[in-house]
């Protein structure tokens, strides 16, 4: 009985070869003794005898003979394909380890919710000038920080600072400490939702100067309009949309500010609705944004929006951003006022 011709071929890697030569070499072995057996030729261990006791003998040396060269054909297969299995993960393990993952970026808008991108500190500086009269301006200094785990989770923090300029005597006043938590979900390589919810701590001035220094300088950064409440606690809640293309980015933000207390009286919910683009390629990018802020009053509905149109430019290892932005309140009321300023911001990666 000739030896059988394995049905997987060796492949051509020397560590299988030999694993298959060796297996191969027991084998053949074992189908030359089960055919030698089969045709009677091992004579010096065979001789028929008439009661059939030695062909009965020899009839079991046989059937084991057949198993084991069953087993050794088996476990040839069994080893080939394991080693195949095995030298595969390898292969599939360095070729993934090779490829570098991309660094999360840091967002390039400014008036925007600040979430979303990579793990960075650092402060925005906003001057508001063109209000009602012309010798007053707000000043608005908002260090914060967003730190991401794994790009996955992360918390973030912030406290505005303002101060009132004025040809009298200047007034300062601290706002509302938020501070929270955000979820990053990958859509694709290039998008991705970011959910945020936070609570701010009620720190700011409740003192009449301290109220009105904190409310013109909300004019910069409208969407933290909850920071400038008096001794505000504020539940705050944002899904996010974030969009990085070659050249292109895109952000959208919805999200609800419900105060649970503050110093005097009370406030409706706050609603807004935000979105912007950047546009550029490299390490500059333009940039414009809007953001619309709705007061959920039970009376009447109070909108103010504030458009921002600047630049971004990044470089190892942070992001400077300037803009300038214009912000209207009260409309669609008739007695709305506009407001225009100067914003910079300047954030480091870690």
């Amino acid at each position: 009985m000739a030896a059988l011709t394995p049905a997987i071929p060796p492949p051509r890697m020397a560590i299988l070869n030999r694993c298959w030569l060796k297996n191969n070499a027991y084998h053949t072995r074992a189908s030359r003794s089960a055919s030698r057996i089969a045709n009677h030729r091992d004579t010096k261990n065979y001789s028929p005898s008439k009661n059939g006791k030695d062909r009965h003998r020899y009839s079991g040396v046989l059937e084991r003979a057949f198993a084991v060269r069953s087993v050794l054909d088996v476990s040839t297969h069994i080893a080939s394909a394991t080693l195949l299995v095995l030298l595969t993960l390898g292969i599939t393990k360095q070729a993934t380890a090779d490829v570098v993952p991309t660094k999360p970026q840091q967002q390039p808008f400014l008036s925007l919710d600040r979430p979303g991108g990579a793990s960075s500190a650092g402060a925005d500086v906003a001057v508001v000038m063109g209000l009602e009269t012309s010798d007053v301006a707000g000043l608005r200094l908002d260090p914060h920080i967003e730190h991401v785990y794994s790009n996955q989770w992360g918390f973030m923090a912030s406290l505005p600072l303002a101060a009132l300029l004025t040809e009298g005597e200047n007034e300062t006043a601290m706002g509302n400490i938020d501070v929270g938590g955000f979820r990053i979900v990958s859509l694709a390589p290039n998008a991705k939702i970011v959910f945020r919810g936070s609570l701010t701590l009620p720190t700011a001035s409740e003192n009449f100067a301290g109220v009105i220094t904190n409310l013109v300088a909300s004019y910069a950064r409208l969407g933290d309009l909850a920071l400038s409440l008096p001794q505000g606690i504020v539940m705050r809640g944002a899904g996010s949309y974030l969009y990085e293309g070659s050249g292109f980015s895109f952000r959208g933000d919805a999200g609800i500010d419900v105060p649970i207390a503050q110093a005097y009286g009370d406030t409706a919910p706050l609603m807004r609705v935000s979105g912007g683009v950047a546009v550029g390629s490299g390490s500059t990018k333009f940039i414009a944004e809007l953001v619309n802020l709705l007061s959920l009053d039970s009376e009447s509905d109070t909108v103010a929006n504030q458009a921002t149109v600047g630049i971004s430019s990044s470089s190892a290892p942070g992001t400077f951003k300037a803009a300038l932005f214009a912000r209207t309140n009260g409309i669609p009321e008739d007695d709305g006022d506009v407001a225009l300023g100067v914003s910079l911001s300047q954030a480091w990666t870690y």
